[in-house]
């Protein structure tokens, strides 16, 4: 990496105002520093959060194998007739021409 710093010392070197784009060149330097490393906790935050979720349902997988619970679906009732909304408790719109 030193080696290809060699040329570019060169030409700032004989560049005028090259202090300023140093400057310049320091501080993006500087940014994208603190920049990736923001987003490497944060990554790193994310991937503990992540664990320790994934954990989480693990346990509480294994604490139900052995309660004996399983992760059947419910069953409706014989006499229930089938639709899109099955099980929920939906309210009755009537309109002002329907009987309740």
């Amino acid at each position: 990496m030193k080696r290809l710093l060699y040329p570019l010392m060169f030409i700032m070197s004989i560049v005028p105002d090259s202090e300023k784009h140093l400057q310049m060149f320091n501080t993006v330097a500087q940014v994208t520093h603190s920049s990736i490393k923001s987003m490497k906790e944060g990554m790193d935050n994310f991937h503990s959060t992540m664990v320790q979720v994934s954990q989480a349902i693990k346990q509480e997988r294994e604490q139900q194998g052995k309660a004996g619970d399983t992760w059947a679906e419910p069953q409706a009732d014989a006499g229930a007739e089938s639709s899109a909304g099955e099980g929920m408790d939906m309210p009755s719109i009537l309109l002002p021409d329907q009987e309740a």
